[in-house]
């Protein structure tokens, strides 16, 4: 069985690293401001990372998912690449 790839633009890295090197979890409004970013834009692309369970929602905030295995592509009618 093969392990599906998971590939990232520049962006969608820029925020997993913010959100993975942050002591506590984060919302998209504190991502945006500290990665100058247009909130929209990052709204969109954590929902693509929540999709492909990279990152996790929680009412605190965004965190990161460190267990590989539970990654996945994004559902039908979400983003694929």
């Amino acid at each position: 069985m093969t392990k599906p790839t998971v590939r990232l633009n520049g962006s969608e890295w820029r925020i997993v690293v913010a959100v993975l090197i942050s002591s506590r979890p984060v919302s998209a409004r504190e991502l945006a401001l500290g990665l100058r970013l247009d909130y929209g834009f990052v709204k969109r692309i954590v929902r693509g990372l929540v999709a492909w369970r990279i990152l996790s929602a929680t009412p605190e905030g965004l965190s990161f998912q460190p267990d590989a295995t539970r990654w996945a592509a994004a559902p039908a009618g979400g983003r694929q690449r």
